[in-house]
């Protein structure tokens, strides 16, 4: 067995071992990068996720309380106008806390 090939031989799988831990260093690398990233983005995702929920609720509270108020407006109209204080056909339009007089029918003969 000739001496010289061997150690040449030898030399060539060292260098492509070599080449290989670096390549594998570089993969884990990069790997370690896209978990990083990957977790930024799921972070990211729950606080998105997290102010949704906290304005839907907001909003869902909003117009509860409006519609409370319009319900109390509409029942105090109403009471108002059966103790016979406030005249029937006038309701106060809540958008705009004005008086609107509701139009009579017309009935053609």
């Amino acid at each position: 067995m000739n001496l010289g090939g061997a150690a040449e031989k030898l030399v060539s799988v060292v260098a492509k071992m070599a080449a290989l831990e670096t390549r594998t260093e570089d993969v884990a690398k990069a790997q370690l990068r896209i978990e990083a990233k990957l977790d930024s983005f799921i972070d990211r995702l729950a606080r998105i996720e997290a102010n949704y929920e906290h304005l839907k609720n907001n909003l869902k509270s909003e117009v509860l309380v409006e519609v409370g108020r319009e319900l109390t407006k509409v029942q105090t109209i109403l009471e108002l106008q059966s103790k016979g204080l406030l005249p029937h056909g006038i309701f106060l339009d809540a958008r705009k806390d004005t008086r609107v007089q509701l139009e009579e029918p017309k009935v053609e003969k």
